[in-house]
């Protein structure tokens, strides 16, 4: 997006911008050429080596912010078809071993071209909602969402899951086969990379797990069907973490969405988020998402990865007022899901020419 000053309209002596332009621009590197050029002030777009392609082409003037968003997590299927896999699944010791055997900063580093940000919280939240952390979670449950593939081989033998038939891979306690396909879309290049990486500790702990990459709306459907083993899935962001809860975990949206593709259900937490919506007070909202958290934290349905940033590039060359870290106003996001980018236009003044 370009922002122009022209003074054309008679209340222009209130107005700080009165004309946005906005290119059209079909992909990526197109988006890149005229930010790295100067001819856009502000932009919401995926950048591969952001310091070297944009930052550097003028390091005075471009900046970016990349807030965290959306929690990318590890999710199994406690429904699915598989009655061996659903037998593993439903066991949180199974949960808590493959938890520690994702290494997300490889993940983020490498699939992520460092963007992202490391959640290791059990309970999901991380640092998007960490104003609202229960620092109980860490106490009691924080091992599990880090990466440990000496702890989780540990907890997969005392919980029993050997390998009993002698074919290199672990069994379940009963003896059955256990043989996990990770599925994720196809051209999803980060999440395709984030399971290669996955898949590279999963196997060297004895677990028999390979990826398949179905097309986006198959994906999809067998998401809200349960009808997969393992999958990568993403959930929006929001306000507070009740969005997240309800969204994941709510049994009315189970075979409606794929949000809530584990098909995880606990009464006790349903109860909880129906409380909290209807609590006015502060102290009792947070009384209520600790206790949330702590549910969660313990029985690891999900298995949070990292959450995504949103991205926001930005040139001071022409106007300043921008939003960023050291002055986190508002999300700057210039995008129609949004409506904060509206405060940061009326924050910006233009620079004397």
């Amino acid at each position: 997006m370009t922002i122009s000053f022209h003074r054309r309209n008679e209340n222009a002596d209130n107005l700080k911008v009165d004309c946005l332009r906005m290119p059209q621009l079909a992909d990526n590197p197109q988006v890149l050429a005229a930010l790295a050029d100067g001819t856009l002030d502000w932009a919401t777009s995926f950048i591969p080596d952001i310091d070297n392609t944009f930052v550097a082409k003028d390091p005075e003037h471009h900046k970016y912010w990349f807030t965290p968003s959306s929690l990318v997590s590890f999710q199994v299927s406690q429904i699915t078809p598989d009655e061996n896999n659903r037998k593993a699944f439903t066991d949180v010791n199974f949960r808590r071993a493959l938890s520690m055997l994702i290494d997300r900063q490889t993940i983020v580093d490498i699939a992520g071209y460092g963007y992202p940000l490391v959640n290791e919280d059990p309970a999901s939240l991380g640092e998007l909602y960490k104003a609202f952390a229960n620092p109980e979670v860490e106490t009691q449950y924080g091992q599990y969402g880090k990466f440990d593939l000496e702890a989780a081989v540990a907890l997969l033998d005392e919980s029993g899951y050997v390998d009993g038939d002698g074919d290199g891979f672990r069994d379940n306690p009963d003896g059955t086969p256990i043989a996990i396909d990770i599925m994720v879309p196809n051209g999803w290049t980060d999440w395709i990379d984030a399971v290669q990486i996955s898949i590279e500790s999963l196997t060297e702990a004895g677990l028999n797990v390979k990826m398949s990459t179905p097309e986006a709306a198959v994906w999809t459907q067998n998401l809200i069907d349960g009808t997969y083993s393992m999958t990568l899935n993403a959930l929006a962001s929001a306000a507070n973490p009740y969005f997240p809860y309800i969204r994941s975990f709510n049994p009315g949206d189970f075979g409606k969405s794929r949000f809530t593709a584990p098909h995880w259900e606990n009464a006790e937490v349903m109860t909880l988020l129906d409380q909290y919506t209807q609590s006015k007070d502060p102290a009792e909202q947070k009384s209520l998402m600790d206790q949330l958290q702590l549910i969660v934290a313990e029985a690891m349905p999900i298995i949070p990865v990292y959450n995504s940033p949103s991205f926001y590039e930005y040139n001071t060359s022409r106007f300043t007022g921008w939003a960023d870290a050291e002055n986190p106003k508002y999300s700057p996001v210039v995008s129609n899901a949004n409506p904060a980018r509206l405060l940061q236009l009326l924050d910006l003044d233009p620079v004397a020419q």
